[in-house]
């Protein structure tokens, strides 16, 4: 059951989006950021749409140690995604994914405490842009190919990094 259909979503909340159960979206413009510090700000949100969906920004800060404001994005429907920023600031993974279509990752950032897993499924490629999880795991899983978006400059900053293309990397 979609909670929210509209051709623009913009969310800002203190504490959690959909921080239960994911918030269920068809929406072609995302934009979703919690700005609250003392834990439970992450966003949980799922979008259908079988056509391009573009994310300006997903954004957590989450400041106290231990607690995570996570960065959880589905989208299905076949429509591609391209997602401008998702950033937890300080604390808290992102997870992004795509089914039957392409993720492009222009800027995503998981906090001091946080991982990154962009993944697509059935098909669809990841453009990697800038991903950083200075001091933790990066997790890139395509069913087609992993390319580069962004030149010359760095893709990937991790201490371990995890890709597995289909085709290409």
């Amino acid at each position: 059951v979609t909670d929210i259909t509209a051709a623009v979503v913009d969310l800002n909340a203190v504490n959690g989006i959909g921080e239960t159960n994911a918030l269920e979206l068809a929406a072609t413009t995302i934009d979703a950021d919690t700005t609250g510090v003392a834990g439970g700000e992450s966003i949980n949100l799922s979008n259908v749409n079988a056509a391009a969906t573009t994310v300006n920004s997903l954004t957590t800060v989450g400041l106290l140690a231990g607690a995570d404001a996570d960065i959880t994005f589905a989208q299905t429907g076949g429509g591609s995604l391209i997602v401008t920023l998702a950033d937890t600031t300080v604390n808290g993974d992102v997870v992004i994914s795509v089914d039957d279509g392409n993720l492009t990752a222009t800027t995503v950032t998981a906090g001091d405490d946080g991982n990154i897993t962009l993944t697509t499924t059935n098909s669809g490629d990841i453009n990697v842009g800038v991903v950083t999880a200075a001091a933790d795991e990066v997790t890139l899983t395509a069913a087609g190919a992993i390319t580069d978006t962004n030149g010359a400059g760095n893709n990937i900053l991790a201490d371990v990094l995890d890709i597995d293309g289909a085709t290409t990397i």
